[in-house]
């Protein structure tokens, strides 16, 4: 798609879900191309097929270049109100939930991202997150994530929490004020959470290459 057309494609998007008059489209244009290299970026390490290439009909990766927009329209023009628009965009049409000035990683990929909660925490890249999982803080506190962790479908990292890299949450597990020293698996929840060693590593496997 090209510049003008994504531009149009977003904005009516925009105006047929909040009809409120407010025109997005020059600070649409303005920002596209920022978004687009940002997401270009995250892709060249991406070696999952599906995933390698923009696609606006990708909806996991329309989901990701939303929150990059939404991202570079807050940092570069400051308009508030285009970036909540997008943001709310975004969890209309894929149930996912990253606030505009939430600062994510240069290299990430949602997985199946309906149901995905984002929240304020200190993200490094080749980060996946699946389909209902939360990260957030707890009592002032958030969560540092180091590079390469995998959040398995319904899993969560609340609070005070220190995740190594290549920790990989299992499905449903939960890691609250606790930490992981890395290289493991993630059973279960607070405070009765398993830590295995990990033997089969999905980011390097599967999902990038480093």
């Amino acid at each position: 798609m090209l510049h003008n057309q994504l531009t149009a494609y977003v904005n009516t998007q925009l105006n047929n879900l909040f009809p409120d008059g407010y025109d997005c489209s020059k600070v649409i244009s303005d920002n596209q191309d920022d978004a687009m290299s940002r997401l270009d970026y995250s892709l060249k390490k991406v070696k999952l097929p599906g995933y390698m290439r923009f696609s606006h009909l990708q909806s996991d990766l329309y989901a990701q270049y939303l929150y990059f927009l939404s991202n570079s329209i807050w940092i570069n023009s400051q308009d508030k109100t285009a970036a909540e628009k997008i943001f709310y965009l975004n969890k209309a049409l894929h149930g996912f939930n990253c606030m505009y000035n939430t600062v994510l990683p240069k290299i990430f990929l949602l997985i199946h991202c309906v149901g995905t909660v984002l929240g304020k925490a200190e993200y490094s890249d080749y980060f996946v997150a699946c389909h209902n999982v939360t990260i957030g803080s707890d009592k002032g506190f958030s969560p540092v994530l180091s590079e390469g962790v995998y959040m398995g479908p319904g899993s969560s990292i609340v609070g005070k929490c220190g995740v190594g890299s290549f920790t990989h949450m299992a499905i449903n597990s939960v890691l609250m004020d606790q930490h992981s020293t890395g290289d493991c698996v993630i059973i279960g929840s607070t405070p009765n959470q398993i830590l295995k060693p990990l033997k089969r590593n999905l980011i390097t496997g599967i999902y990038f290459e480093l």
